[in-house]
Order: C-alpha cells, then sequence, then structure tokens
C-alpha cells in the first residue's frame, strides 16, 4: 500500500527507540547536553560586546584604551548584525557539505579567537573588522545544532527537541550577562573579560570536539546522508 521508501521512513520512526542500543542512547543524551551547552558557551563572546560597553566608551581622562565613542559602538554592532544574518544562509549550506559537527566547532574555535584578538585591539577598524569575524563564525552554531538533531532524532520529535534547544538563547544570553557582569563589577578590565571569554568557549569547543558524535551508529532514520 506505502511506497517502499514512504513504508521505511514510517517503520524507522515508529521503531526509533528500539533501533538506539544502549551506548547510542547515552551518545543521544550526551550529544544534546553538549550542543546546549555548548550554545550557551557562545553567548560568552556574543553578550559580552553588550556588557562591557561602558567601559569602551567611557571618557575617563587619561584613559587610552577607550577608542570608541557611542557612534562608532552602534555601527560596529550594527555591521555584526548583519553579517550574522547573511552568514546564517552560508552556514546552512556548509553544515550540509562538510558536516554539522565540524561546522559547529569551527564556529566555536573561530569565535573565541576573534575574541582573544579582539582583546588585545585598539584601534576602531581593527576592532569593527575582528567582531565581523566572530559574529561570522557565530552564526555557525544554530544551523549546526538543528542537522545534528535530524540525525539523532526522528521528524516527530524535531520540533519539540529544537524547541527545549532554542531555550539555550535565553540561558545563555542571561548566564553570560550575569558572570560577566560580577567580572565588571570586580574591576575586571574589559581586555580581561574577553581574554576570559575566549578560554570559556575555547574550553568548550575542545570538549565537544571530543565527546559530540556527529551521528548514531544506526542507519539514520530521516536523513538520506
Amino acid at each position: 500500500f506505502f511506497h517502499p521508501r514512504l513504508h521505511d521512513l514510517v517503520r524507522m520512526e515508529m521503531g526509533v527507540n528500539t533501533m538506539l542500543n544502549a551506548h547510542d542512547k547515552v551518545l543521544r543524551w550526551r550529544t544534546f547536553i553538549l550542543l546546549f551547552v555548548g550554545y550557551v558557551g557562545y553567548y560568552f563572546c556574543r553578550a559580552n560586546l553588550t556588557v562591557v560597553s561602558p567601559m569602551l566608551v567611557s571618557t575617563k581622562s587619561g584613559d587610552t584604551s577607550n577608542f570608541l565613542d557611542k557612534p562608532k559602538l552602534g555601527t560596529i554592532l550594527s555591521s555584526g548584525t548583519v553579517v550574522y544574518s547573511i552568514a546564517k544562509v552560508l552556514a546552512g549550506f556548509m553544515a550540509d557539505v562538510i558536516g554539522a559537527k565540524k561546522v559547529y566547532v569551527i564556529g566555536q574555535f573561530g569565535s573565541a579567537i576573534c575574541t582573544a584578538f579582539l582583546a588585545n585591539s585598539s584601534s576602531y577598524g581593527t576592532f569593527m573588522a575582528l567582531w565581523m569575524g566572530n559574529r561570522f563564525f557565530q552564526s555557525l552554531g544554530w544551523g549546526s545544532i538543528v542537522r545534528m538533531v535530524s540525525f539523532w532524532y526522528p521528524p516527530s520529535l524535531h520540533g519539540k527537541v529544537v524547541g527545549i534547544m532554542a531555550l539555550s538563547y535565553f540561558f545563555g544570553d542571561a548566564l553570560v550577562r550575569l558572570i560577566l557582569g560580577g567580572f565588571v563589577k570586580a574591576n575586571w578590565s574589559w581586555h580581561s573579560i574577553f581574554y576570559l571569554s575566549a578560554c570559556t568557549l575555547a574550553t568548550l569547543a575542545v570538549i565537544c570536539t571530543i565527546f559530540i558524535k556527529h551521528k548514531p551508529t544506526f542507519p539514520n532514520h530521516c536523513s538520506s546522508d
């Protein structure tokens, strides 16, 4: 009655939990948690600029580290948003071509590296270029997550899983602002806060590289890859 391919998809989706061996079930939970925590980590190199912005535009006498004013900072933030929006389309193609896990960790490492260089930046042009580069790498995260979810969960669960995963947006933004704000109150310089952000995301990138599994070991039930 069903087309053979459609019948296979229905059968595989209904029996996905029985197809997962015990090891793959552990890997699925581990991958989900690391993707969630890893995306929270992205915010250390995304929300950090907003947190330290009052320090960057300070007009205190003799403070030579502040090379930005409010219009320049606004231009930097706007330029980064434009790059981020455009690059999200490219990120989807990259996840399909070279693999979602690779794109995910490339985004983490790239963002961490850009942030480390930003911490040592002292000119408007350099800062803007590095921030735009950072936002490019930041764009690689979400599409990769959605792609990996499609490997690990049947279509009937995609909406639920992605919906839960999307909470990382809110947890990441709120948690990072809280943590970095604490360092601002502790009189850390914006340079030190950027280095801390870069080290945090780089550490998570290493963990994700080692422990995230791109696909389960059983034949994929919802993708032709």
